[in-house]
């Protein structure tokens, strides 16, 4: 594991660099710098499936695609497609190893107003974060949350499910509300 991880870091850093020097020309070859926003994604994706214990190491890099990716989106109308693709293909694969993402990807394609998760963020984030706790706990077995009427606990714990299911196929779990 220290060697596939040492690995990545070299591969992350070389990247970087070729981006940095890529982003410093003046006239910019937006396809080049796509093409290296697509290997740090690839290394990020080797990564969380060789070195899941590394996955917050992993998901700072994947944050920072997505943030440059939705910058793009904005600046670059030409591209926007591309980039606004290479978004959500970083959420989908964020979305294994990471509640929040899969909350995120699981609703991408409705419109916002209809969304559970994203304009509930502010209230919901830190339920999110305890669930996200208990799934990496390696000794933590059980979470009982309060919270008022209305706010999306039942819910929440179906998403939750959800994805236990699908991190776990073959497991079995216990939810009540």
């Amino acid at each position: 594991m220290a060697e596939i991880n040492k690995s990545c870091k070299r591969a992350i850093k070389d990247t970087i660099k070729q981006l940095k020097i890529e982003s410093e020309k003046k006239k910019q070859d937006n396809a080049k710098i796509y093409d290296l926003y697509l290997d740090l994604q690839a290394i990020c994706q080797f990564g969380f499936l060789n070195d899941a214990e590394n996955k917050e190491f992993y998901k700072q890099y994947s944050d920072y695609i997505k943030e440059i990716a939705l910058n793009r989106v904005t600046d670059d109308a030409e591209n926007a497609e591309t980039w606004r693709k290479l978004y959500w293909d970083i959420v989908k694969l964020e979305s294994f190893w990471f509640f929040e993402s899969f909350l995120i990807y699981m609703e991408h394609k409705r419109p916002y107003e209809k969304r559970f998760y994203e304009p509930k963020k502010k209230t919901l984030k830190i339920v999110v974060d305890d669930l996200q706790n208990l799934e990496d706990s390696k000794t933590q077995k059980m979470l009982t949350e309060s919270m008022p009427a209305r706010t999306g606990k039942s819910t929440i714990m179906v998403f939750f499910g959800a994805w236990i299911c699908l991190r776990h196929p073959s497991s079995h779990n216990a939810m009540c509300s």
